[in-house]
């Protein structure tokens, strides 16, 4: 069995961030805008003075908050794709549907732009918290693809997002070049970004400047550590898994990126981790069975682990699942070739080939036979 341990948990330095002002997004009323065009409805009201401060959810937005003035910003808008797509209208408030700033990417005026009236803003839609099947069947690579923030697309590898718990996003950017990105950061409790195929340049909050991710490269990115996108090559695919499913983004308005080199520092309880495939060697962990791991123990109080695993074809590379102990939650992606997987209780057999996922946890030990050679991506976290 590939297995990975749970050090002593870290006893974190003071938070990075702490004296860092947040939009006070969740505690003032706000004018709720139906809007069929979150990025529209963000370039219209940028121009009448307003800043963007949050946006949710990054596989697919239905919410962004706006807000005007000095300080605490005195008025907030919300804009609301959800309330549009209801119905939504007010009677005397119109946008010319003309107007330049109404365009979207595809140079289509949008329609209608109304607003509605106040009400509490609310981050995001409540997410569930029903407990997740112990096993939960992920989706293949002919799921649907949405836009998200910053243009990006992506598809959902895990639907049931484990009761709320988590989400595991395939990214994919097919036209290379900048990407309309902005310093920002998540309300997370953990995420992980794993370039699979080609590559990005980011630049991190502390961490010096610009650098490019390849394949089998991953970040750590540690709650509330600021960080920005800025180019992509042509076909970028990552995979990004966070917790809980459901977060806000916020905008960073007072920081600009790179700022500076000031390594461990802790942000959110845990230290931001740069994972080099190419400086971390691989070890042989069964016949025919080697991993690679992100060593992100210590960087989460033994909280979260993550590693790349390649099997060799053939009956001797059978590997248990979950791969790693004691685990509450384990995504297993697999990122080449094709595994079949047998469920000890029933005896039933799935095959999951490349571009497929599925989340299990510690319950019921599992038996995966790789069907040709095969390479996953394990994200676990530990029962505490």
């Amino acid at each position: 069995m590939v297995t990975s341990s749970t050090p002593a948990a870290a006893l974190p330095s003071p938070d990075a961030n702490a004296d860092r002002p947040v939009p006070p997004v969740d505690e003032r009323p706000a004018w709720v805008v139906p809007c069929p065009d979150l990025d529209a409805g963000a370039r219209l009201f940028e121009a009448a003075g307003f800043s963007l401060l949050a946006i949710g959810p990054a596989d697919d937005p239905r919410w962004a908050v706006m807000g005007s003035g000095e300080g605490r910003y005195t008025t907030m808008l919300r804009l609301d794709a959800s309330a549009h797509r209801a119905g939504h209208r007010h009677p005397f408030l119109e946008v010319d549907e003309n107007d330049p700033l109404l365009r979207s990417a595809e140079d289509d005026p949008m329609s209608e732009f109304v607003a509605a009236g106040s009400g509490p803003i609310g981050l995001a839609d409540t997410a569930t918290t029903d407990p997740p099947t112990p096993t939960e069947l992920g989706s293949g690579a002919a799921a649907d693809w949405v836009v998200g923030r910053a243009g990006m697309r992506y598809r959902d590898l895990l639907p049931g997002r484990w009761g709320g718990q988590f989400i595991a996003s395939h990214i994919h950017i097919p036209e290379g070049g900048p990407v309309p990105d902005y310093v920002h950061y998540h309300h997370v409790d953990f995420q992980l970004i794993f370039c699979h195929r080609g590559w990005v340049r980011v630049v991190y909050q502390d961490q010096g400047d610009p650098f490019v991710l390849n394949p089998g490269d991953a970040i750590l990115q540690a709650p509330g550590l600021r960080h920005r996108v800025l180019e992509a090559s042509d076909d970028l695919h990552v995979i990004e898994v966070s917790s809980p499913a459901e977060h806000a983004t916020f905008v960073e308005h007072g920081l600009d990126l790179p700022n500076g080199f000031d390594p461990g520092r802790w942000y959110g309880g845990q230290r931001y981790v740069h994972h080099r495939a190419a400086d971390v060697p691989w070890a042989t962990v069964g016949t025919g069975i080697r991993r690679r791991s992100f060593d992100l123990e210590s960087a989460t109080g033994g909280r979260y682990a993550a590693s790349v695993i390649e099997l060799e074809a053939g009956e001797a590379a059978r590997v248990e699942l979950p791969v790693a102990r004691s685990v509450d939650f384990e995504l297993v992606a697999i990122l080449d070739g094709a595994l079949a997987v047998t469920d000890p209780t029933s005896g039933r057999q799935a095959t999951f080939e490349a571009g497929a996922a599925l989340g299990i946890d510690d319950h019921v030990t599992r038996t995966a036979r790789p069907e040709q050679a095969t390479r996953l991506l394990t994200v676990s976290r530990h029962r505490t």
